[in-house]
């Protein structure tokens, strides 16, 4: 049982092989895809912007390009679909349900990496983090009916409001949820913790799973890199864009067959001057 509803991947050899043939034929503009022409266009006029010693796209650049290539996955799969149609055959074919799922595998990811280039468009409330840690619990508790594991949440007493934009931090703290889930497998505890320092507001997910190596720590947040047979390298990376953006961190104390704890942190704003 899956803590939310994530469609398998393929391999990650097969992704980032995938992509880069997919990336590769848009750059080169080997078709006569009306949409490849126009996102190589696109591309070739978008205006860049240096940012810590690397160009980069300006955040409209990345959507529209993004759009794009999900037009065009569309227009691919829609191939496939009416190929298999008129010709059922296909389907008992090696490998054609494998590219079957590696389209929707490429399609999941540029959804994830545009929902992560939208972390900084935030709409944050001030907002009672006990009450919005509950409504989490309550909506992930059926994932746990069926399991031995125990899933609680701790607040500290009169926690001041925090200003957060609660569809991307709960969609952060899911990510982390789920890890944790994954992490325990059919048995263990998993806490979470809600509690004040001087400046900022504190979330600590702990888990009694498996824990982490050294190395694996150290790659924690590096895109594509995964220890799972399904993932796809982009959940930690995605969750740890959304607590930056909003002026926070995210932290992680791992070790093996000890458990794993990350850490949120997130400031309170200072009140502004009359």
């Amino acid at each position: 049982m899956a803590l939310v509803g994530i469609s398998p991947f393929a391999s990650l050899q097969k992704i980032q092989l995938l992509s880069f043939i997919f990336l590769y034929l848009l750059y080169l503009d080997l078709s006569n895809c009306v949409e490849c022409k126009s996102l190589h266009s696109y591309i070739e006029n978008a205006k860049l912007y240096p940012m810590g010693g690397m160009v980069m796209l300006r955040n409209e650049d990345y959507q529209h390009i993004f759009h794009e290539i999900k037009n065009m996955i569309t227009i691919i799969n829609s191939s496939l679909q009416l190929i298999e149609k008129q010709h059922p055959e296909v389907s008992g074919f090696a490998y054609w349900n494998d590219t079957i799922s590696d389209v929707h595998a490429l399609r999941n990811i540029i959804i994830e990496l545009s929902t992560a280039r939208l972390g900084s468009d935030l709409n944050k409330t001030p907002t009672d983090i006990t009450e919005f840690m509950e409504q989490i619990m309550n909506s992930t508790k059926v994932c746990f009916e069926d399991t031995d594991i125990l899933c609680t949440f701790h607040a500290q007493d009169n926690l001041k409001p925090v200003p957060i934009d609660q569809m991307r931090l709960r969609e952060a703290i899911v990510n982390l949820l789920k890890n944790s889930y994954e992490a325990v497998g059919t048995s263990g505890t998993i806490n979470i913790y809600a509690y004040e320092t001087s400046d900022s507001l504190c979330l600590d997910i702990k888990d009694s799973g498996c824990g982490m190596d050294p190395q694996t720590l150290a790659q924690l947040y590096t895109p594509f890199f995964t220890s799972k047979d399904k993932g796809n390298g982009l959940g930690l990376v995605i969750t740890k864009s959304i607590v930056e953006a909003h002026g926070g961190s995210l932290t992680c104390q791992s070790m093996p067959q000890k458990g794993t704890t990350f850490t949120i942190s997130l400031p309170f704003e200072l009140p502004t001057s009359p």
